[in-house]
């Protein structure tokens, strides 16, 4: 397995089709009531972001190099208290065969974003995964809880 951080552009947007879809379709995020929505993402959005938008790929050598993990972070100053920097999660899937990576996903973010010195990470946990208690073994507070509501 490679694990890198790496410039979101065209060439990785096209690479991460595959992989965002099956995010997608597990987690169902977005659908609508009718659970029909596609998946649209906004990439000018997180283009804009420039260095601020960190993508970890988690990479299969064995097989060509195909994108088996993703943890993507919005990196800036934190909303509440403007003296701290922080890291915010916005997506994080591995493919379950490679789920064992997990740890040393968030284990090698954790470390690259201290020596880069982001002081706080908010990482967001879909309710009823094994993730929670993966967070939770790696030293992360529960401090809220989200809601959604499919209102169209």
């Amino acid at each position: 397995m490679i694990l890198n951080i790496e410039k979101l552009d065209e060439v990785l947007i096209d690479e991460l089709d595959d992989i965002l879809e099956d995010n997608y379709k597990e987690s169902g995020q977005g659908k609508n009531k009718n659970n029909d929505d596609e998946l649209i993402v906004d990439w000018p959005f997180y283009l804009s972001l420039d260095d601020r938008f960190v993508a970890f790929i988690l990479r299969d050598e064995d097989d060509n190099d195909k994108i088996v993990g993703i943890l993507f972070f919005i990196t800036g100053a934190y909303p509440h208290n403007f003296n701290l920097s922080m890291a915010q999660q916005v997506t994080f899937y591995i493919y379950k065969d490679f789920r064992s990576f997990s740890k040393y996903m968030m284990d090698m973010s954790e470390s690259i974003f201290a020596k880069s010195g982001i002081q706080l990470i908010i990482q967001s946990a879909r309710a009823g995964t094994g993730f929670n208690n993966t967070l939770k073994a790696g030293g992360y507070e529960l401090v809220d809880n989200t809601y959604m509501k499919r209102i169209g």
